[in-house]
């Protein structure tokens, strides 16, 4: 007897220990919703299993549908978790489709023609088909990422197990009826015994894509401008060096806003905060780069990884144009906001630091020169190679 209240209890218990741990992740990162709706899932999933286990309805046939339409929910549920992370839409009629004439066949089997056999091989093909359904509309989105992929992994393992107990029923492995009672079937022991640990894997699949998420976000943070969204300099000089590799066509653009502290003292740091973020949206828009970041407070910087000195010329002017006729709440429709702007190509030999470094006096030069314009750097940075001697 103390087995079996042990084994009762151990579904229900473990599902709401992942149902906590879920709920506190979800109070601390609310913007992440699927973190309440896996709360949810596996709150639904322990009382699923409390129902089943302990029967706490005075009616038999009310104690197994309610149990069995709360595991339905339960995947529902955690189904669209998977779904909304990857911002796609939860397909409530093919649900439909499968829910109500596969739960009209279980009441048929549960009410009027009571059949054990075949309401495990009803819920079985239920359960299997929504997780099968969620999993096809995942991989006709494209999973890209490891996160991505431990999520289709979660929804294959949920769409394979549920036919397990179905296959080896009908195979005569399993027998619901081979004990003195129900609870004491082969059945109902390998129910007790594998629920664990499908609900256990599937949640420790699902923690480890969002632990995953998590990291991945904390890492684009570190690396983005919380004012503009671009790349800081970390970030783009972490990103360049990869694209850089071999690239013998590569470009820089150095842009600084001209005599922006006047913006600042003359509006206020607000309006400074949006004539930033205004010449951000202009660069992502107008430049054409593969990669633009803000690496000073006042400077950008954007890479090209395929351009010459007259394309790099012309998306500096279609830069400086877009920003000259930028509107910005807080300052005068008359005020002229410039850029200049300091231009470079890869030369023979040359790091980032060294592409840096000339694009940088580039656009000192465009300074000093009268601002408003965008120069290109005199000559490449070479690489010192000794001459050979006569003999």
């Amino acid at each position: 007897m103390a087995g079996h209240i042990f084994f009762s209890l151990l579904n229900p218990v473990i599902a709401a220990i992942f149902a906590t741990m879920f709920l506190l992740l979800w109070r601390r990162f609310q913007a992440h919703r699927h973190f309440g709706l896996l709360a949810l899932a596996f709150l639904l999933l322990a009382a699923g299993f409390a129902f089943y286990d302990f029967s706490p309805l005075g009616s038999e046939v009310a104690n197994r549908l309610i149990s069995n339409i709360a595991f339905a929910a339960a995947i529902i549920i955690a189904c669209c978790a998977a779904l909304q992370r990857s911002r796609i839409p939860i397909p409530f009629a093919a649900f439909a489709a499968l829910l109500i004439p596969g739960y009209a066949a279980f009441v048929w089997f549960l009410v009027l023609v009571p059949s054990i056999d075949a309401r495990i091989v009803i819920v079985g093909l239920i359960f299997s088909g929504l997780f099968l359904i969620s999993v096809t509309k995942l991989l006709q989105a494209g999973p890209s990422s490891t996160p991505d992929r431990l999520i289709v992994a979660a929804g294959i393992l949920g769409a394979i197990l549920p036919l397990a107990r179905p296959i080896l029923i009908l195979l005569g492995i399993l027998d619901a009826a081979d004990g003195p009672t129900f609870r004491e079937s082969s059945y109902w022991l390998s129910l007790q015994a594998f629920s664990p640990i499908l609900s256990g894997t599937v949640a420790l699949l699902f923690l480890s894509a969002m632990t995953m998420d998590m990291v991945d976000r904390l890492k684009a943070e570190a690396n983005h401008d919380y004012l503009t969204g671009l790349l800081n300099r970390r970030g783009f000089e972490s990103a360049i060096g990869k694209a850089l590799l071999g690239n013998r066509h590569s470009a820089l653009l150095i842009a600084d806003i001209d005599d922006f502290k006047q913006v600042n003292d003359r509006f206020g740091h607000k309006v400074g905060d949006l004539v930033i973020a205004g010449v951000a949206r202009a660069l992502s828009s107008h430049s054409g780069a593969k990669f633009a970041a803000r690496v000073g407070g006042e400077e950008f910087a954007l890479y090209y990884d395929h351009s010459d000195q007259d394309a790099l010329q012309r998306h500096a002017e279609a830069i400086r144009a877009a920003v000259r006729h930028m509107v910005v709440g807080g300052l005068p429709k008359d005020y002229n906001l410039t850029l200049s702007i300091g231009l470079h190509t890869h030369g023979p030999g040359q790091t980032l630091s060294d592409m840096l470094i000339e694009a940088d006096r580039a656009l000192y030069r465009a300074k000093r020169d009268g601002k408003d314009r965008a120069v290109t750097s005199r000559a490449p940075l070479h690489s010192f190679k000794p001459k050979a001697r006569l003999a």
